[in-house]
């Protein structure tokens, strides 16, 4: 006896065409299906779990309220994202809690030439014992906390979520120069933050002794 056929699991878009018909069960496998990847991104842009819950809770009333507008031209995952950035945003905004370091003041100085006027220690990489990984992860996610949000969205949707830069530009409205140049500049501005951020720390001092014996 032959087993019953297991049905192919429906694609985003079929679903996103059910919800436009009125079918509330779509819905449902929608929230299933991306809750988690939306609740991610919400948390790495709010870091809070709170309001991270509220902008995923936005994002999806959205999403049902607006699914008549949703166009085929994107996929339902670049239009679920770019809500998503937007109900967390907006909830950091109202709540007037995020304490934004200039990007002028974060990023290295210039010369005329265009080079770096002075040199930036690069503390992108990881510490080689697991307390200095933690404590750098530390200083990490507070600079990235404090990138003004155009430049912490791009950073976090390129480097953390690992999308492409046209992905990126898709969600975000953005041409992909755009999308190019505001990466950099966060990754430098990075650099500077987290270069401050452990002088003086055991991190600095973990770091100095492996110079010093070479």
């Amino acid at each position: 006896m032959e087993a019953p056929a297991t049905a192919e699991p429906q694609s985003d878009r079929d679903l996103v065409a059910r919800l436009q018909r009125g079918e509330h069960l779509a819905f449902r496998e929608l929230v299933r299906r991306h809750q988690d990847k939306v609740y991610r991104l919400a948390l790495r842009l709010t870091r809070d779990e709170s309001r991270a819950q509220d902008a995923m809770q936005d994002a999806f009333l959205q999403v049902f309220r607006k699914v008549g507008q949703f166009q085929e031209q994107s996929a339902f995952t670049t239009w679920l994202y770019r809500i998503t950035v937007n109900a967390a945003l907006m909830r950091m905004r109202s709540e007037k809690r995020h304490n934004e370091a200039s990007l002028d003041d974060a990023s290295p100085r210039y010369t005329e030439a265009g080079e770096i006027a002075e040199p930036v220690d690069d503390w992108s990489y990881a510490v080689d014992d697991e307390a200095g990984n933690r404590e750098l992860a530390k200083h990490a996610a507070r600079a990235v906390d404090q990138l003004p949000e155009a430049y912490r969205s791009v950073f976090v949707l390129r480097e953390l979520e690992d999308l492409s830069t046209e992905e990126v530009a898709g969600i975000l409205d953005l041409t992909v120069p755009t999308v190019k140049t505001r990466l950099h500049r966060a990754r430098l501005a990075l650099r500077k933050m987290l270069a401050e951020r452990v002088k003086g720390t055991d991190l600095e001092q973990h770091e100095a002794a492996p110079k010093a014996a070479g």
